[in-house]
């Protein structure tokens, strides 16, 4: 998977500004300075950074940014790779009727009587 650039070019009365912004976790729109930053902050685990920026919680569950977050951890604190722990998959959740948990029967789900 690649990584997305994004690059503004301003141009105001001869003024050019360029900003370079490497998203990392595109589900939720996070970017490898803001991980960068979260690191030296004092989040140093996969799980932190998750909790902290929603990192691998969005619709892919980390499936696009997993490696990636992993390397820049690996980098900005001089771990092998082989040491950062991966978070746990855990696939989003929907609500559903209660009536989908029982089988296709033309029975009436039990009503409860208080």
């Amino acid at each position: 998977m690649h990584n997305r650039f994004i690059v503004i070019h301003l141009t105001l009365h001869n003024f050019r500004i360029e900003l370079d912004v490497k998203i990392i976790c595109r589900c939720e729109d996070v970017t490898e300075e803001e991980i960068v930053k979260k690191i030296h902050e004092g989040y140093r685990t996969m799980d932190d950074i998750k909790r902290i920026l929603r990192v691998t919680m969005g619709l892919c569950q980390g499936k696009g940014c997993r490696k990636h977050i992993a390397k820049i951890i690996s980098r900005e604190l001089g771990i092998p790779m082989k040491e950062i722990v991966q978070p746990t998959y855990r696939p989003p959740t929907k609500p559903i009727p209660i009536s989908a948990t029982f089988e296709n029967t033309n029975k009436r789900v039990p009503s409860v009587q208080h």
